[in-house]
């Protein structure tokens, strides 16, 4: 399984190689957790522990978890679109919500709509932006 997001410092193209070095384990800690890239893509373990200093991260990861249908279902109608793109840019900055799941549905926006998936970085514009955003969300 693909990690549903990409991430500064991501392990996509190296997971395959870390997996491949890996000795079994009973109990696996992802400490740095991020997209998630070695976790989603090995086999599970007994014990799977994923952490991130980012606590946007952790809440996006908790809602996935726990409140996907509602995560899916709030932004089913978001259009890919500059305005939107900085009024959820504004959101993150004030940390003004009105739940974890617009908290959530806010961060992987900027996150999927920004040039190399910095909340920060810049709106990314183009034909496939739209479709791109989709494709994330049904990853899940």
């Amino acid at each position: 399984m693909n990690s549903f997001l990409a991430w500064i410092g991501g392990k996509r193209i190296l997971a395959k190689t870390i997996i491949s070095m890996m000795p079994e384990h009973k109990t696996y800690v992802e400490v740095f957790g991020g997209a998630g890239w070695v976790l989603f893509r090995k086999q599970p373990s007994e014990v799977e522990t994923w952490n991130d200093l980012n606590s946007d991260l952790v809440n996006l990861f908790r809602v996935v978890r726990n409140k996907l249908h509602v995560f899916k279902r709030r932004q089913y109608f978001l259009l890919s679109s500059r305005e939107e793109y900085f009024i959820f840019q504004k959101a993150i900055k004030t940390g003004k919500f009105k739940d974890d799941v617009d908290r959530a549905i806010a961060f992987y926006y900027c996150i999927r709509n920004s040039f190399g998936s910095g909340i920060f970085t810049g709106y990314a514009f183009g034909p496939n932006r739209g479709p791109k955003y989709c494709e994330g969300i049904e990853k899940l």
